[in-house]
């Protein structure tokens, strides 16, 4: 079945942001997707996943969609079991023809819809791991490994001569009027300044002009002939793969004079969140833009709101595994046990007024400190991290070593001043007349008795301290 009927993995959210995290025996493997749809249309999309093949062997997956003109083609993308579509060795032809098979659309709407899209599969094999890049349409695909650039795809446009020659050569555009100039076209040359040349399109038969030379969709105009490049890696070799439309990609260029300012935003950015981040500052803020014919003219202004570009991108990162770090997936599975089970008595109404807890962020449920005053002898917490009577624990530190324990880091070490005899000089009262001074009786008759040493000399001492 090529349609989900349960889309709560691959969401329609507008603005949608999603994390996956396994290990590999050497690898802590990271995948993350987010959109950000600024535009009018809102035609972006993202998703990712993971499957397993006859050989129990797992495949992780990421891939983002553009799409223009009408939504034939996208609702298409994001009604799909996009699950067992990234299974099939090809699955930019399986998508595409899925798009193509619904006929529910006029032939004039379906010609009029398409969608870009951009991959990456990794899986990891006995001897070495395996990346696979697709790529159909204007999207693209950077990938590091060890923190080197080793892969850029590039573009289907106007500017790729070999599609070019594809289309000329399978007879999809009039060859006296292949292509048309029209609208304008941004070049971003530095963080706060860009030029405005003018938009080349390409003109396909049925008087269908787009700037992608191939895509998903428009009742097969364009043909599609996806670039797929397989990397092999080491199995210890750290990398990251980023995907990304061109809403991002315009906007934050991998080539060209504005590289230099770009390119640490994809590759140290810790979520796809700080990406999307920055492409919507970009869109928003003001701009000082040249004459594409005099750079030394020019002016500022921004973009209008109906000028902005919905924005997708995808993170697939493979990072090394600390030495003293346990498999992350133990501290997720303590986690699911203490919080997400609503029948423990972290959960239990009855613990706290609800009239005054209105305002909580966790509405009627009690806060820790709440859950340190209640009687939870029995709760999971307790048990796991309080003294043998199965009590919370008195300090929250105590709590804390418990858990860089299971994270397999060295517990805190105790800064009791009793304990450790490097201090005691410090805390000699001789050493320090001040103290004794302003401790004098005389001085302060009201503090006399707690003060007196005669009557409690512990007192004395840590006042001292």
């Amino acid at each position: 079945m090529l349609f989900s009927p349960n889309k709560s993995r691959h969401t329609t959210t507008m603005n949608l942001h999603q994390t996956i995290q396994t290990n590999t025996p050497a690898l802590m493997i990271t995948q993350e997707i987010g959109t950000r749809q600024l535009g009018a249309k809102k035609q972006d999309h993202a998703a990712q996943g993971k499957y397993e093949d006859e050989n129990n062997i797992v495949t992780r997956w990421c891939a983002v969609w553009d799409g223009h003109g009408n939504n034939h083609a996208i609702d298409n993308v994001r009604k799909a079991d996009l699950d067992t579509i990234m299974k099939h060795p090809h699955p930019c032809e399986l998508l595409h023809n899925i798009i193509l098979a619904d006929q529910t659309y006029s032939r004039i709407d379906r010609m009029n819809s398409g969608s870009t899209m951009v991959y990456v599969k990794e899986r990891e094999l006995p001897t070495h791991r395996e990346l696979e890049i697709g790529n159909v349409g204007d999207s693209q695909a950077v990938v590091w490994v060890n923190s080197e650039i080793i892969f850029l795809t590039k573009p289907h446009n106007i500017h790729n001569g070999r599609e070019i020659e594809r289309l000329f050569r399978q007879k999809r555009v009039d060859p006296r009027f292949p292509f048309i100039t029209q609208g304008t076209n941004i070049e971003v040359v530095s963080p706060t300044t860009l030029v405005l040349n003018k938009g080349m399109y390409i003109r396909f038969l049925e008087a269908i002009e787009l700037a992608p030379s191939q895509s998903i969709g428009h009742d097969g105009l364009t043909g599609i002939e996806p670039d797929v490049t397989k990397l092999r890696l080491e199995l210890t070799d750290s990398f990251r793969v980023a995907l990304f439309t061109d809403g991002v990609g315009d906007i934050l260029p991998i080539d060209g004079p504005a590289l230099s300012s770009t390119l640490d935003v994809y590759s140290r950015s810790i979520s796809t969140l700080h990406i999307l981040d920055e492409a919507e500052r970009r869109w928003k803020q003001d701009w000082t833009i040249l004459s594409p014919t005099d750079w030394t003219s020019s002016h500022t202004e921004g973009f209008p709101e109906n000028g902005y570009d919905d924005c997708a991108c995808a993170l697939l990162e493979g990072e090394r595994i600390p030495s003293w770090a346990k498999p992350q997936n133990d501290l997720v599975e303590v986690a699911e046990e203490i919080f997400l089970d609503e029948n423990l008595p972290m959960y239990d109404k009855e613990l706290v007024n609800p009239e005054e807890n209105e305002n909580s962020m966790f509405g009627n449920k009690p806060s820790f400190a709440e859950m340190f005053e209640s009687d939870l002898s029995n709760h999971p917490f307790a048990k796991m991290f309080g003294n043998p009577e199965g009590n919370p624990p008195g300090n929250p530190m105590e709590a804390i070593m418990k858990i860089m324990e299971l994270l397999g880091k060295p517990p805190v070490e105790d800064e009791d001043p009793e304990e450790d005899p490097k201090e005691d000089p410090k805390e000699d009262p001789k050493e320090d007349p001040k103290e004794d001074t302003k401790e004098d009786p005389k001085e302060d008759p009201k503090e006399d008795p707690k003060e007196d040493p005669k009557e409690d000399p512990k007192e004395d001492k840590n006042t001292n301290i």
